[in-house]
């Protein structure tokens, strides 16, 4: 019995070495073992055979202020057909739900339905004292408190003590309008940047953008600062740090009642961006924008002549000669208008 089981024991080692050897042979090599530098070099190729136009274009677009608007209103037309169909207005059904009291200004918190029956949480920072104050539109980045992060609501906080009236929302999927959630509220997803190119994936079989679900977000909480009487309504800007300054740049882009904007840390879909470090999330990679050669500096350009801050970190993970480089094309275009950079 010992002989037996001791043979028995051999046996089936013996059937288990042989099944883990074939588990570790490697697999028919249908394709030469360069294959994903091979594709990745093919796909840069498309990339810069679809862009290389730009350049003459942009070169051309400087030689004259006539130029220069033609090319900003092409840019902007293309930026908005890629930016897909948005809504028509609709009841703002505005409420202020509370008011917190502050030294020197009180913060009033609002809902209000940018389409119907889809709620969009705000703040909304009013200096104390008398008499018309300008507008700001402060745009959160990717952080999932959203308009509750410190140095958000610091930023607003200083606006409003320098006598700006300042209203932050939460984007979608962030703050307090979580998406993509189980039923008990449990996160299925990690962040915003990856809710919302999941969001984005939706959205495009539906032909839509969750940057243009964002927009129009941004455009209702215009119309409602439009609805406050103390807001020089003549006077407003917007401001944004990070994926905040994605939303600020598209914002500007297309909305003509913005008077100035500032950018920080701004990133979108360029080619260099693409070259470095590949597709980014579903707010930055729009579907459609390298068809239409659309580049980094386009959208401050879309914004030209009006005055336009743009700031950047030099060791920040957004490359900081990409930067650059989309400064200096959207200097040419202020230039050409008259405008020194």
């Amino acid at each position: 019995m010992a002989t037996r089981a001791r043979i028995g024991l051999l046996v089936w080692l013996a059937l288990l070495i042989g099944r883990s050897g074939q588990a570790q042979q490697p697999g028919p090599n249908v394709l030469d073992w360069k294959a994903p530098t091979t594709l990745t070099t093919y796909l840069l190729q498309q990339l810069h055979a679809q862009y290389a136009p730009r350049a003459a274009e942009l070169d051309r677009a400087v030689q004259s202020a006539a130029s220069a608007l033609a090319y900003r209103d092409s840019v902007r037309a293309r930026f908005r057909r890629v930016l897909g169909p948005l809504p028509a207005r609709t009841p703002l059904r505005a409420q202020v739900t509370g008011r917190l009291q502050r030294s020197g200004f009180q913060i009033e918190k609002i809902i209000y339905e940018s389409t119907p029956h889809h709620h969009v949480t705000a703040n909304l920072y009013v200096p104390a004292g008398k008499g018309k104050k300008p507008g700001v539109l402060l745009f959160c980045g990717h952080e999932q408190e959203s308009k509750a992060t410190v140095l958000y609501q610091k930023t607003a906080i200083l606006l409003a003590q320098h006598g700006f009236e300042a209203l932050v929302i939460n984007p979608i999927s962030q703050g307090e309008r979580m998406q993509l959630t189980d039923v008990a509220g449990k996160l299925l997803a990690r962040g915003g940047t990856t809710k919302h190119t999941l969001l984005n994936a939706d959205a495009t079989l539906l032909g839509q953008t969750t940057p243009g679900e964002e927009f129009w977000d941004n455009a209702r909480r215009l119309d409602y600062l439009f609805t406050r009487p103390e807001v020089d309504t003549a006077r407003l800007g917007c401001l944004g740090n990070s994926g905040g300054a994605t939303q600020t740049a598209y914002f500007m882009a297309l909305e003509p009642r913005m008077k100035v904007a500032a950018l920080c840390r701004y990133v979108a879909s360029g080619e260099k961006n693409l070259e470095l470090t590949g597709p980014a999330d579903g707010c930055v990679q729009l579907l459609g924008a390298g068809r239409d050669r659309l580049d980094i500096a386009d959208w401050p350009i879309m914004f030209a002549p009006k005055p336009l801050l743009i700031l950047a970190g030099r060791y920040d993970f957004v490359d900081y000669t990409q930067i650059e480089a989309a400064m200096a094309e959207t200097r040419r275009i202020y230039r050409a208008l008259g405008k020194p950079g």
